[in-house]
């Protein structure tokens, strides 16, 4: 496992992809009981422009993005 800041495109929309796949929305009470939910859903040119002030950190396993952490600020 490694953690580190996003570095390219590729890593922001496997974000993306994996915000989706874990949206209250697209899962069952059951998984949403085990593994929790995210209720925010984010443009991928929403995530892109974040991205630009403050690049995310991601867990990856492999060349798979496994979990990530978004740090907004109040930049403009």
């Amino acid at each position: 496992m490694v953690i580190k800041r996003v570095t390219d495109k590729e890593e922001i929309k496997s974000i993306k992809a994996l915000q989706t796949s874990n949206l209250k929305s697209n899962l069952t009470e059951a998984e949403m009981m085990q593994e929790g939910f995210l209720t925010a859903s984010y443009t991928l040119e929403f995530l892109e422009q974040m991205h630009d002030i403050e690049p995310a950190i991601v867990a990856k396993d492999g060349d798979t993005v496994v979990g990530y952490a978004l740090a907004v600020t109040k930049a403009p």
